[in-house]
């Protein structure tokens, strides 16, 4: 049996966990750049990419991995945000 390598997809993480705004990728780099920075496993990727689409509807390859992080690992980043019940403002 192989061993298996750490995935250091953590780390970076962990450095956007603690709030530093300066620890978050650029708004350039897409969620899939900044992931394949740190693994090529397909099944993470795989991962990534559908809560890509389940929560913003749009592919890793087009979601900007700062909002990924923000949304994700920051508490309460997002949390004044919302849809309206009704399905309408008026």
């Amino acid at each position: 049996m192989r061993a298996q390598r750490p995935c250091h997809v953590t780390a970076g993480c962990s450095t956007a966990r603690q709030g530093t705004w300066g620890e978050l990728p650029d708004q350039q780099l897409t969620t899939k750049e900044w992931l394949s920075r740190s693994t090529s496993n397909k099944t993470l990727h795989a991962v990534f990419r559908d809560l890509c689409a389940a929560t913003f509807a749009v592919n890793s390859d087009e979601l900007p991995a700062k909002t990924f992080l923000t949304y994700f690992i920051q508490k309460g980043a997002f949390k004044h945000f919302g849809f309206c019940p009704s399905a309408r403002l008026a």
